[in-house]
């Protein structure tokens, strides 16, 4: 067994006894601050701790339940920890249904600066995966920086474009969209950089 497997295994159970101390007999509803709180703490330790790789094989598709979200990603010796991270949400949130997205049959899983992430070509559904602006700037850097943006199919409800030179545009970001990611390119088209796009 790994020295992560091992250490995720001692730390998972306490960190989780640790999150579910504040009323733990209450009957939670999605609304809920606890059950809000716990849905981002989850959706952060899964993306910081869980998804770590090294390599494309390591990255799998773990499955959520509503309300937390319907498709994360993680390394695979992580995979088994899915279940109790379920349990957690429905007993501080209660159950629901939503219909969940279709992936594409054809998504492809790649490693970028240790994450997982969907290929570049399927960028478009990182949101499907819970990814927050930050993280889809982190992931996706790489990739993107450097790149004409004509290579890349980025589109306008996640990515905002702005070209260097227009400085009203780099700073007023449109109210109705916040939090997209800005992609920065210049007078050629070259990806200079991706920023979370905050007033």
């Amino acid at each position: 067994m790994s020295e992560l497997m091992k250490t995720l295994k001692i730390f998972l159970p306490v960190w989780l006894a640790v999150i579910i101390y504040v009323e733990p007999f209450a009957q939670s509803k999605i609304g809920d601050s606890i059950c809000q709180e716990r849905r981002i703490q989850l959706r952060d330790y899964i993306f910081n701790t869980l998804n770590f790789c090294t390599g494309d094989s390591d990255c799998v598709i773990a499955y959520g339940i509503c309300p937390f979200g319907s498709h994360f990603i993680m390394n695979r010796q992580n995979l088994s920890l899915m279940d109790s991270i379920n349990a957690l949400i429905l007993e501080s949130c209660g159950g629901c249904t939503y219909d969940k997205h279709i992936l594409p049959r054809d998504l492809k899983l790649v490693c970028r600066n240790n994450k997982g992430c969907p290929s570049v070509e399927f960028i478009e559904e990182a949101i499907y995966f819970s990814f927050t602006c930050e993280q889809i700037v982190y992931t996706y850097s790489q990739d993107i920086i450097g790149n004409t943006i004509d290579k890349f199919e980025l589109p306008d409800y996640i990515f905002r474009v702005s070209h260097e030179s227009d400085t009203s545009s780099l700073s007023s970001p449109d109210p109705y969209h916040l939090n997209r990611v800005k992609v920065v390119i210049d007078s050629v088209g070259i990806v200079k950089s991706l920023e979370c796009d905050v007033p």
